[in-house]
């Protein structure tokens, strides 16, 4: 037999905003499980510019959500704590979402999906921002999400004898790191009396939800994937990204953007932007595991195999995905290699940029490296 059970947050709110701190506490009754991949966060959310005079949101704004995170982009970081230890905290959240989606969905499934739509993924999502029902004066539109943590990837139930008290804590994000508008400065709305200069939004009636069943037998041992995250910067023609890797790993995937368009209501917030110049005369890519070691005994010089391996890294589907999709190379490229299990390695990339690519002055980019671990319950 399955059972329903939610939880609101526990310091209850009128409404969320950016910078508060959200927490959940889970606890089943004795002899009960949670079905891995049933979690979900649900609400209502209301989007507003900072005009003087009519704040609402209209189409005509053009503001929007990155279209692979949906809705997950208002949640900065997601901390989980198992009987008071923490397992995994997930900092840089919504950007790994959006890869992780990169990897398994297409256009044509982010549009067409009810599980995307729900999570308000997809081309669309400027038309639901824009809301169809409100709480109180506020033009609201609903949400479903199912969070990427470790709970929800478990490779087994979670029992109650072992999970007897979980919390989660979510941070929730700046507005400029979740929405942005496609409009431009110059254009003649961003001059006019209907200008604005930043965005704000609320989160209603947040509510956690899970499904528990009965507990069948001893519970086994609990696999889990953890993601660990590391920031580096781009800044040159040769660049190495160095990490140590915990305990248990077996992939690493990263993402990219430039410093000069992060934090702006005029650019995307979780854009991964590609790395050119990889492929010219001089350029290459090149992983060394504790500096001679390497899985590729060869210097990846196209494009393609780069897309492959990370692919491969985000544990993607061939067959359904927007990252070996040529004509969207330059806003879902990235980084990333699949390995065998391994523990405590020093991981270096070893990016080598012809920098005719870019009139021989390389930009400055974010490096947003995740680890992927394992923690055992």
């Amino acid at each position: 037999m399955s059972y329903y059970s939610a939880v609101q947050p526990s310091s209850l709110k009128q409404y969320y905003s950016e910078n508060d701190i959200v927490d959940f506490i889970i606890k089943m009754k004795p002899g009960r499980a949670i079905l891995p991949g049933s979690i979900r966060l649900s609400g209502q959310l209301s989007v507003e510019t900072n005009r003087a005079d009519a704040k609402a949101l209209v189409l005509e704004d053009m503001v929007h959500l990155d279209q692979y995170a949906g809705v997950h982009s208002f949640f900065r970081s997601i901390n989980t704590q198992v009987n008071n230890s923490t397992i995994e905290n997930v900092q840089q959240y919504p950007r790994i979402v959006s890869m992780m989606t990169q990897a398994n969905q297409t256009l044509e499934s982010l549009t067409s999906s009810s599980s995307n739509l729900c999570e308000l993924k997809g081309l669309t999502n400027h038309f639901q921002l824009v809301g169809n029902s409100y709480v109180g004066d506020a033009s609201t539109i609903s949400f479903s999400m199912l969070p990427q943590i470790s709970l929800n990837m478990a490779s087994d139930m979670l029992s109650q004898e072992k999970f007897q008290n979980v919390q989660l804590s979510m941070v929730l994000a700046n507005s400029v790191e979740a929405l942005y508008t496609s409009l431009k400065e110059d254009d003649a709305r961003m001059t006019s009396v209907d200008k604005f200069s930043a965005l704000e939004y609320k989160l209603y009636n947040l509510l956690l939800s899970w499904t528990e069943v009965d507990m069948m037998g001893k519970p086994d041992t609990v696999v889990m994937p953890v993601k660990h995250v590391y920031n580096q910067t781009v800044t040159s023609e040769t660049s190495y990204l160095n990490v140590t890797t915990p305990m248990l790993y077996n992939a690493m995937s990263i993402s990219f953007m430039k410093q000069s368009e992060r934090n702006s209501i005029f650019h995307n917030n979780l854009k991964c932007d590609k790395i050119f110049g990889l492929d010219d005369v001089g350029g290459s890519l090149e992983l060394l595991i504790n500096g001679t070691d390497t899985i590729i005994p060869y210097q990846i010089e196209d494009y393609q195999d780069v897309a492959q391996n990370y692919l491969k890294s985000l544990n993607g589907n061939i067959n359904k995905n927007v990252i070996m999709n040529k004509f969207l190379e330059n806003n879902t490229f990235g980084i990333g290699f699949a390995m065998m299990t391994s523990s405590n390695d020093r991981l270096a990339i070893n990016l080598k940029i012809n920098g005719g690519a870019y009139n021989n002055v390389i930009p400055k980019y974010d490096a947003f490296i995740y680890i992927n671990s394992f923690i055992q319950v």
